[in-house]
């Protein structure tokens, strides 16, 4: 058994109104709910995302008050066709790209921050082969017991076949 969804997550923030401006104009969140110099709770889909009012103190090293120190990060998925327009809506909003980077299974990210220096990505998915496809289907095919790796091996490399030897 496992988890399937992220239905909700927190980032900390040392200006809820300007963080609010920024999800809700960069990622087109839309504000359900406000309590004034506290919270804003912000939906998509089916998630949503709390942004919780926090002191600068909070947030600062001792010895560097102007750097965060408790800063969080959060991935939204977004579309590979849209990667050109992101980048232009990021320009948009004078948002500067930190970086961006092509994982190893070509599928591209936008990484950024937001007005606390919460880490921003805009994660693609890239879709799969049809052979890729295949092995994730048999990987839900084998039996428990086998750690993810052992279980990518069977699905990918030997077509599914279990040892009979090993009983795994």
């Amino acid at each position: 058994m496992r988890t399937e969804i992220l239905k909700e997550t927190t980032l900390f923030v040392t200006d809820l109104e300007a963080a609010e401006s920024f999800y809700t104009n960069i990622a087109g969140l839309e504000v359900a709910e406000r309590v004034e110099n506290h919270h804003s709770l912000l939906n998509f889909d089916d998630g949503s995302l709390m942004l919780f009012q926090t002191p600068t103190t909070f947030l600062e090293d001792e010895g560097t008050p102007s750097e965060p120190k408790n800063v969080g990060q959060i991935s939204f998925g977004i579309n590979p066709a849209d990667i050109s327009s992101w980048r232009k809506r990021l320009q948009k909003f004078n948002v500067s790209i930190e970086e961006e980077i092509a994982w190893p299974n070509g599928a591209p990210s936008i990484i950024f921050h937001d007005p606390t220096g919460n880490r921003i990505e805009l994660k693609t998915q890239k879709q799969r082969s049809p052979e890729m496809s295949k092995a994730a289907q048999r990987l839900k095919e084998i039996p428990g017991g086998l750690n993810a790796k052992w279980k990518l091996y069977h699905a990918f490399k030997l077509g599914g076949q279990r040892d009979s030897t090993s009983g795994n």
